[in-house]
């Protein structure tokens, strides 16, 4: 099997830049694109300070012209907010070559998005859609470095046809030897656990977010009672991915992979998890919880809730209650589903 040696990484945030440390650690030539120039600059300048589970001063190739960066690449990872999939997928149309591999680092319904976009593209080039069902690193911003706090044992992942799953996992092994096949794509969208855990902590601090405070989001914010209803919107959820044909995991479940010790409940597994309970909450209502985590995440749930004919009370009135809060239709931007394409995803 063909070593893996150059690697592009769209995106230039926190994980982007401890996937780049993490891969050019293992020797592998590296290049970041961002749209920002001033970004681009920064590090093409000064490169980047990471300390935690990657140590070091790294500087990566990076460029803001996506088909330099993308022209040498074999395999790409795409880390942007999940906000940017369908524009990033537009504008790699015309600039990718035969028989690379994308991987969408987490999913979010973006290997969806990318088939929707890449058309015929992905089939004539040979080019295998992935997509996670997490983020393989915890990262933070801390004292002018990224800090990686933990790195992942295991995350889900799948490919585009779902055939090609277990392929493309062997061909990223040398790099990526925590991804587990998935069933498919619908699958690593559908179980992931950071909506339904982000965006009720979210709502019930609210005011913690507004007004700029200091707190541990898993820490403080999330109380038992606050659980209790990550617990309802994770059993719809569930239901919902039953009715599309997943094998449901519950968020429990899919936490209890990532990490070494495994607990009976909720509860425990986040408040005995250092890497959780450590995590700063967000300061400003302008954040991926709500950003990212809302209209690509609990929203499509409630599409395909309506589209099977299941209920999702709890995540229907989250979505409600945000729609009032922020005066903006939540579900907006939410990926628009057709039966067909679904379809297509959870063939073998």
């Amino acid at each position: 099997m063909q070593r893996i040696e150059t690697v592009t990484i769209i995106g230039l945030g926190r994980t982007a830049r401890a996937a780049a440390a993490y891969l050019m650690d293992k020797g592998v030539h590296v290049t970041m694109w961002g749209r920002s120039r001033d970004r681009v600059n920064e590090i093409r300048e000064h490169g980047m300070e990471i300390t935690g589970c990657c140590m070091g001063h790294y500087c990566p190739e990076t460029t803001d012209d996506l088909a330099q960066g993308l022209e040498h690449a074999q395999l790409v990872l795409v880390m942007t907010l999940a906000s940017g999939h369908r524009d990033v997928a537009r504008q790699m149309k015309g600039c990718l070559r035969p028989g690379q591999d994308i991987l969408i680092f987490n999913g979010n319904w973006g290997a969806y998005e990318f088939y929707q976009e890449l058309g015929n593209v992905w089939k004539s080039h040979q080019i295998t859609i992935g997509e996670t069902g997490s983020m393989l690193f915890l990262a933070d911003y801390a004292e002018g470095a990224c800090h990686v706090k933990s790195i992942k044992k295991e995350i889900g992942a799948a490919a585009v046809p779902a055939s090609e799953t277990s392929a493309m996992c062997g061909r990223l092994k040398q790099l990526f030897p925590q991804l587990v096949p998935e069933e498919n794509v619908i699958s690593t969208s559908i179980n992931s656990s950071n909506p339904v855990m982000h965006v009720p902590v979210t709502l019930f601090n609210i005011t913690r977010m507004e007004n700029g405070e200091d707190y541990s989001f898993y820490g403080d914010a999330a109380t038992k009672k606050v659980l209790g209803v990550v617990e309802k919107a994770d059993r719809e959820r569930c239901d919902v991915a039953r009715a599309a044909g997943v094998k449901p995991k519950s968020c429990l479940e899919i936490i209890n992979s990532f990490w070494p010790n495994k607990y009976d409940t909720l509860f425990e597994a986040i408040k005995n998890n250092q890497a959780y309970v450590s995590g700063k909450g967000p300061r400003s209502i302008k954040h991926r919880y709500l950003e990212e985590d809302i209209p690509f995440g609990i929203a499509p749930i409630a599409r395909l809730g309506r589209m099977f004919g299941v209920a999702t009370p709890c995540i229907d009135v989250l979505l409600d209650a945000f729609g009032v809060l922020l005066d903006v239709d939540a579900a907006k931007d939410a990926p628009c589903f057709s039966a067909g394409i679904l379809q297509e995803l959870s063939k073998d």
